[in-house]
């Protein structure tokens, strides 16, 4: 059989279905009664109630089958849901549509249909009321018109339902709107002409806008309760509810004094609803509004003559500004020669800055190499006077075995003695010399992440006992992470850091812990630099990274070192740095950077 096409408004349809919440509900007396109606009336073995949902037609109330549903594909009334008008088919063994439907060709073998859509109380086809027979029978106009009066009760029920669903909310809105609302529904002769219609209900601002009473209007046509009424309204209003089609218009009501704007439209066949609004003061804003409208032209005149004021003015403004803007390039000029300057003390800062970080190791070296040399200097001297008194023995030939061999044994001690001095120094010299490589060139190269951090540690605590300081710092990074990248900037940030733990985070404290820590994630370096110390306030460290800013104002700092550190991570680097710090707590400086440089860092 062939498969009924898609109705134009499917979606609209089916969200139609679905807002009426009834698929798959229990069966109910109204529905009951009406498909009872149909059978009785019509004397028919078979009647439908159904609800064509997307992809099946399922029965509300049924009387002559068993099942609840079945296939939309093969279900008659998918056709009849296409239109407003009743679908009558007289034999189905001769419709080319149906002639091979298993309900046709076996039980309950179809051959009479009628049926006739049915509608959501938002005037959308969504199922059908239909009764099938056996045999072929008559189909009167007397049957089409009980036919759709009974389709009509159903959307009665639907409606009913609904509003009984929504009851409490629907009636307080309906009660409170403010514009007039009513619906009605029109009354036809025998010929379809509309010749009365009946009101159905209406609101509080409709009785009061057309002084009508509900209770003894409702349920009345409008020729019993206004009897003069005009054909002409009938016929207008009647055409809404046949057509479908909407109308808006303005009245004026003489008996009452005032403006009022109408728009009735159709909400289901046969019916009409009015919305009717009081425009009076529109209309008298609308007069009001074409004096303003001559007062105006009035002004428009007056507000071109002061335009050409105006201009005149804008004229004379040019000028003036011609003049300013000449002043602003010469003080441009004069600015960015200030900001050149600036940039150059900025270098010579930083630069400076540098220097008394690398003065401050060599400051160290010189007072840990004093120790050391003067050491390996006393036991060379002593070794020279030794070897001096065993020459001139020698010369005396008063040399005793004994006391040669007391000579050889006090100079190999002191042979050691001065090679562990020496020893100890060159080890300093040569980490000093690779840091000071390393900051002062931005070569790079392959490096050892642990030896470069113990390198940093030894010159850096160099000066800690003439500080007074006896500061621990532990290096726990493990020896496996090898860094391809510019060790100078990474050796200069780390040096920075754990000075400034020393100068402010153990400012009044002489005894503190410094812990480095490093991991590798994902071939990014996490590289941790934590002390116990004072900590730092939260204004403190909003500002940590800022330019010039310093705790130590006046007292030697120049409030470059974070800054410096800032710029080398985020720029030779690649990375960023980070701060967390309260009072009390101790500071942890984070910084994150590729484990291989990328080949544009600066």
């Amino acid at each position: 059989m062939a498969t009924a096409p898609i109705p134009d408004d499917e979606h609209r349809r089916l969200a139609a279905l679905v807002k009426m919440a009834i698929l798959d509900t229990p069966r109910e007396a109204n529905f009951d009664r009406i498909a009872e109606m149909t059978k009785r009336f019509f004397n028919a073995p078979i009647v439908l109630i159904s609800l064509i949902d997307q992809h099946r037609q399922w029965f509300k109330s049924y009387y002559g089958v068993s099942e609840l549903q079945m296939p939309r594909a093969t279900a008659f009334c998918s056709y009849t849901i296409l239109a407003d008008t009743q679908l009558i088919i007289e034999d189905a063994t001769k419709d080319p549509r149906f002639s091979d439907h298993p309900w046709v060709k076996e039980d309950p073998k179809i051959v009479f249909y009628a049926g006739k859509s049915v509608q959501s109380p938002d005037g959308l086809n969504v199922g059908t009321l239909c009764l099938i027979d056996t045999k072929p029978r008559p189909w009167h106009p007397t049957d089409a018109a009980l036919l759709n009066d009974l389709a009509h009760l159903i959307e009665q029920a639907f409606l009913i339902r609904t509003l009984e669903a929504n009851d409490s909310n629907w009636q307080k809105l309906f009660d409170n709107m403010t514009v007039g609302f009513a619906t009605h529904e029109v009354i036809k002769d025998k010929d379809g002409k509309v010749i009365d219609y009946r009101f159905l209900e209406m609101n509080t601002a409709y009785q009061k806008l057309t002084q009508l009473d509900a209770k003894s209007a409702v349920g009345k046509t409008v020729l019993e309760i206004l009897p003069k009424t005009e054909p002409y309204w009938i016929e207008k209003f009647g055409g809404v509810a046949v057509s479908g089609i909407s109308i808006d218009y303005e009245n004026y009501s003489r008996e009452l004094g005032h403006w009022y704007s109408v728009r009735a439209y159709s909400p289901a066949p046969d019916k009409f609803a009015v919305l009717v609004s009081d425009i009076t003061n529109i209309k008298h804003a609308e007069s009001e509004l074409l004096l303003l409208s001559e007062e105006l032209q009035k002004k428009v005149q007056l507000l071109e003559e002061s335009d050409r004021n105006l201009r005149q003015l804008n004229e004379e403004l040019e000028l003036r500004v011609e003049k300013r803007t000449k002043s602003l390039e010469e003080a441009n000029r004069s600015l960015a020669m200030t900001l050149k300057e600036l940039e150059i003390t900025k270098n010579e800062l930083v630069t400076s800055e540098k220097l008394a970080s690398l003065g401050t190791l060599v400051a160290g070296i010189s007072h840990e190499l004093n120790t050391p040399i003067g050491n390996a200097l006393t036991i060379s001297t002593s070794v020279e006077d030794a070897f001096e008194k065993l020459a001139l023995h020698l010369s005396d030939e008063k040399v005793k075995k004994s006391d040669i061999k007391s000579l050889v044994n006090a100079g190999l001690k002191m042979s050691a003695l001065m090679t562990k001095c020496l020893n100890q120094s060159v080890n300093m010299i040569q980490s000093f010399k690779r840091i000071s490589v390393d900051q002062s060139s931005h070569a790079r190269r392959t490096f050892s992440l642990s030896e470069l951090i113990n390198d940093v540690v030894a010159t850096t605590t160099l000066g800690l006992p003439r500080l007074g300081k006896k500061i621990e710092i532990f290096n726990r990074t493990p020896f496996a992470i090898c860094c391809d990248g510019y060790p100078g900037a990474l050796s200069q940030v780390i040096t920075n850091l754990i000075q400034n733990a020393v100068v402010h985070g153990f400012d009044d404290h002489n005894e503190g812990i410094i812990l480095i820590d490093a991991t590798v994630i994902d071939n990014s370096v996490t590289l941790t630099i934590k002390d116990n110390g004072i900590g730092m306030s939260a204004e403190v460290v909003r500002h940590a990274f800022d330019p010039f800013f310093t705790t130590k104002l006046g007292q030697g700092g120049s409030g470059l070192g974070l800054t410096i550190c800032h710029r080398l991570m985020t720029t030779n680097l690649g990375g960023h740095i980070e701060v967390d710090s309260k009072p009390g707590m101790g500071t942890v400086f984070t910084l994150a950077f590729p484990i291989i440089a990328a080949d544009d860092q600066e």
